[in-house]
C-alpha cells in the first residue's frame, strides 16, 4: 500500500513520523508495567538446551548471521534442500502399520494408500532382525521373501517409498526388498525412500548388538555398493535421533548425537572404500519432534547447516550434497492420561517438521502410547498430514519460517553449540567409543532429569497429567503396547550358506548373492545366519532409557484406580473453604486441582465463617485428607480451631494447608498441619508422600 501523499515534502511514509524506540526504550516500559518483578526471571525463558529465550527479538539480532541470503535449494540448504519446497512433490507420508502379519499388513497398507498416504513403512522385531533374545540359540524362520511379496501385494513399488526400521538386518531385509523388485520386474532407478541402516542407533537404544559393529559396516558398505548405481533416490542408512530425543535428550544433544553418527558412517564407509561423495546421497537423517514449537523448527533447520558443514570439510568448499531429513512425532511428550490431547501435540509437532521443509514424516496416532492404535487413531494422525498440505496449504509455502529472527537465531545457536558437542565426541573418539565411555547417556540422563522435576513441580505444565486433570477419565479401552510390526513367515527352499560365508570378504558380492538367495525363495533369517557365521559377539554398553515424561503421574493414576477397585471406593480429599470467597476460591481451585492429579475425588464445603462448623462437616466425610483453604491473615486464628474441632468430632484425617506463610509454618505444624501445598511445591512428591500414608504405595 501506497504511503499518503504530503503535499509538503512528497510521498513518505507513516513510520517517520514515530521516533523508532531503542531496546533500552522497550525494555524500560516493560519494567514499569512489571511493578518491580524482575525482567530477567519473569521475561527471559532459559530452555533445557542453556538457551535464554528473549521476549523480543529484533533485526539487529540476525545482523551477523550468515546464509540468510541463500535461497531454496541451494548449499547450505537452510532454507530446504529444494528451490521449489513442496510444489512438485510434498513430503512423504510415512504412516506405520500396527499389524502383525503380512497379509493384515498389506490390507491395512492398501487402505491408506487409498485415503492418501504415499509412503510404507516396515519394521522386523528383535528376533527377526538377526537379534536373538539371549536364551534364544537360533535365528527363527519369522521372515522371507514370500512374506514380504504378501505384506506389499499390489503396492505399486516405483510409486510408493519403502521406509525400513530392520534393526541389525538392513543388508538381508535391504537385498530382499531388490529381490521383490526383480521379481516384479520394477526398475532399480525407481525405487525409493530408506532401508533404515543405523548400527550406533541400535546399539544406543539396545544396549547390545548380537554380531560386532565392524561386521555391520562390512554389512552396510555390501549394501551402498549394491544400491549407489542401482537407485539414486534410495538412502541405505539413517541415523535415527528420535533414539535419542525418546530417551529426553534436548535438541543440542540429539543434534551432536546426528551428527557424530553421521561423521561415523562416512568414516567407516571411506575406510571400506566408499567415497563420501558416493555414500553421503544415500544417507539420511531422522529426528524425534518435541513440543517446543519453535525449537523443533529450527532443530531441524540447524541440522541442514551442520549436514553441509561435515560436507564442506570432506568434499571442500563447494560441497552440494543436499540432506534428506525425516521425522517422527516424539514420545516424551505423549501420555495415556487425556490421551486425546496428544492430537493437539502431534498435530503441533507435524506442523512444526513440516514448516522446516523435512522430506517424509511420521505422525503417531495419539493412542499408541496406551494401546494397539485403533483405526480412528491411525485415521486421525493419517489425516494431519492431508489437513497441512490441503487446508493449511503448507506444500505451497517454501521456508515459511525463513526471516523470522526469533527462528533465525535459534537456528544459529543450536548449530553452534551442537558442532561443539560434536567435536567433543569426536575427541572422544567418535560417536562409538563416546557410547561405549557412557558420555551421551549421562549428559541425557541429567536432561531428563531435570525436565522431569520440572514438570513434577508444575514449571513445565503438561494439559491432562500435573494440570488440568480430568478427575473421572477411564482409561482408553485396548489390548496393550501394540505388537511388532513385521514381515513375517515364507515357504523357502533353502539358503546357500557356503557361498554367502565365502562372500564375508567381497562386500559387493555379499548383497549381490544375497538378493539372488532371496530370488531362490530363501528366508530371512537363513541369509543372516549365513552372513554371520563366523562372527563373535557384538558391543554391549549402557542402553538410552526410553523415558515419557508423564510416566511417573500415570502409575499414580493407575495405583489409585486399583485400590478404589480393591476398597469399592474412591479416596476422597475434603476441601474446607473457610471465610469470604475472596479469601478461599483460588486456593480451593489449586487445591482441586493438585489432588486431581494424583487421581483422588475432590469433594468441598460450603462456604463457612466458622472453622469448626467446617470440621464438623469434614469429619462426616470421613474424607481422610482435608485441606484448609483461606487467607494467610486468617490462618493463625482459624487454623487452630477448625484442627481442634476436626478432632473433637473423631476425624483423624491428614490436614493439608493450602498456601505457604514462611512465619507461619511451624505453628502451624505444632497445630497438626502435616503438609503445605503451594506453587513451589513437587506435586508428584507430595503426592507419592500422602498416597503412601494412606497405603495406595507400598
Amino acid at each position: 500500500m501506497s504511503a499518503p501523499a504530503d503535499p509538503g515534502n512528497g510521498n513518505r511514509s507513516l513510520l517517520t513520523d514515530f521516533p523508532l524506540p531503542s531496546d533500552g526504550d522497550w525494555r524500560s516500559a516493560a519494567e514499569q508495567l512489571l511493578k518491580g518483578a524482575p525482567f530477567d526471571k519473569v521475561m527471559i525463558t532459559r530452555t533445557v538446551e542453556g538457551f535464554d529465550l528473549q521476549p523480543i527479538y529484533r533485526r539487529a539480532d540476525i545482523a551477523n548471521l550468515p546464509d540468510l541470503d541463500s535461497l531454496p535449494g541451494q548449499s547450505p540448504y537452510l532454507r530446504g534442500t529444494r528451490s521449489d519446497g513442496y510444489r512438485s512433490r510434498p513430503w512423504d507420508i510415512v504412516q506405520g502399520i500396527p499389524a502383525g502379519d503380512p497379509a493384515t499388513f498389506n490390507a491395512e497398507l492398501r487402505t491408506a494408500l487409498a485415503a492418501g498416504q504415499n509412503a510404507a513403512f516396515l519394521s522386523v522385531p528383535l528376533s527377526a532382525a538377526g537379534s536373538p533374545l539371549p536364551d534364544t540359540p537360533r535365528y527363527p524362520d519369522v521372515a522371507g521373501p514370500g512374506s514380504l511379496g504378501t505384506a506389499l501385494a499390489d503396492v505399486p513399488l516405483g510409486e510408493t517409498a519403502l521406509h525400513l526400521d530392520p534393526g541389525e538386518a538392513a543388508l538381508p531385509l535391504g537385498s530382499m526388498v531388490y529381490a521383490l523388485a526383480r521379481e516384479r520386474e520394477v526398475d532399480d532407478a525407481r525405487l525409493r525412500g530408506s532401508l533404515g541402516a543405523d548400527p550406533l542407533g541400535v546399539l544406543a537404544e539396545r544396549g547390545r548388538l548380537t554380531v560386532p559393529l565392524a561386521a555391520l559396516y562390512d554389512e552396510l558398505a555390501s549394501l551402498v555398493k549394491f544400491v549407489e548405481r542401482r537407485s539414486p533416490g534410495m538412502a541405505v542408512a539413517m541415523v535415527r535421533g528420535e533414539v535419542y530425543h525418546n530417551a529426553g535428550a534436548g535438541a543440542v544433544q540429539e543434534l551432536a548425537a546426528v551428527i557424530a553418527g553421521t561423521i561415523a558412517y562416512l568414516r567407516e564407509m571411506d575406510r571400506r572404500g566408499i567415497a563420501p561423495a558416493t555414500f553421503a546421497p544415500h544417507l539420511a537423517l531422522s529426528f524425534g519432534i518435541g513440543p517446543n514449537l519453535f525449537m523443533a523448527i529450527a532443530k531441524l533447520r540447524a541440522a541442514r547447516l551442520l549436514w553441509h558443514r561435515v560436507m564442506t570439510v570432506l568434499l571442500g568448499s563447494d560441497a552440494a550434497v543436499p540432506p534428506s531429513l525425516h521425522a517422527v512425532t516424539g514420545r516424551w511428550n505423549k501420555s495415556t492420561l487425556d490421551p486425546y490431547v496428544n492430537l493437539l501435540r502431534t498435530t503441533t509437532e507435524g506442523f512444526a517438521a513440516v514448516a522446516a521443509m523435512v522430506d517424509s514424516l511420521r505422525i503417531d496416532p495419539f493412542d499408541a502410547v496406551a494401546r494397539t492404535p485403533s483405526p480412528l487413531g491411525q485415521r486421525l494422525a493419517r489425516n494431519l498430514h492431508i489437513i497441512l498440505r490441503e487446508e493449511a496449504h503448507l506444500n505451497k509455502v517454501i521456508d515459511p519460517a525463513g526471516g523470522s529472527w526469533y527462528v533465525e537465531t535459534l537456528t544459529r545457536q543450536l548449530a553452534e553449540a551442537a558442532w561443539e558437542e560434536v567435536q567433543a565426541i569426536e575427541k572422544a573418539g567418535g560417536l562409538a567409543a563416546a557410547l561405549a565411555e557412557g558420555r551421551p547417556q549421562k549428559a541425557i540422563d541429567a536432561v531428563a532429569r531435570g525436565r522431569l522435576q520440572n514438570l513434577q513441580t508444575r514449571k513445565d505444565r503438561m494439559v491432562g497429567v500435573n494440570v488440568y486433570p480430568n478427575a473421572g477419565e477411564m482409561p482408553l479401552a485396548g489390548d496393550g503396547p501394540p505388537p511388532d510390526p513385521i514381515v513375517a513367515d515364507s515357504h523357502g527352499r533353502g539358503a546357500t550358506p557356503g557361498e554367502l560365508s565365502k562372500a564375508r570378504a567381497n562386500t559387493h558380492k555379499q548383497a549381490r548373492l544375497a538378493v539372488e538367495a532371496f530370488g531362490r525363495g530363501t528366508m530371512l533369517t537363513a541369509v543372516a545366519t549365513a552372513m554371520r557365521r563366523k562372527n563373535g559377539p557384538g558391543e554391549t554398553i549402557r542402553a538410552l532409557e526410553a523415558r515419557r515424561a508423564a510416566d511417573a503421574f500415570e502409575r499414580l493414576r493407575v495405583a489409585m484406580r486399583r485400590h478404589a477397585e480393591t476398597a469399592g471406593e474412591p479416596l476422597t480429599v475434603f476441601l474446607a473453604r473457610l471465610g469470604r470467597p475472596s479469601e478461599f476460591r483460588a486456593r480451593a481451585d489449586f487445591a482441586r486441582e493438585f489432588f486431581a492429579a494424583g487421581g483422588f475425588t475432590v469433594t468441598v464445603s460450603a462456604p463457612a465463617q466458622d472453622p469448626a462448623e467446617a470440621a464438623r462437616e469434614a469429619a462426616a466425610t470421613a474424607a481422610p485428607i482435608v485441606v484448609i483453604c483461606s487467607a494467610d491473615a486468617a490462618y493463625p486464628e482459624r487454623v487452630p480451631a477448625f484442627i481442634t474441632a476436626l478432632r473433637d468430632a473423631g476425624s483423624e484425617a491428614i490436614v493439608v494447608l493450602a498456601g505457604y506463610p514462611a512465619d507461619q509454618v511451624e505453628a502451624h505444624r505444632a497445630s497438626g498441619v502435616a503438609e503445605f501445598i503451594h506453587l513451589r511445591a513437587n506435586l508428584y512428591e507430595v503426592l507419592v508422600h500422602l498416597m503412601s500414608k494412606l497405603g495406595v504405595l507400598s
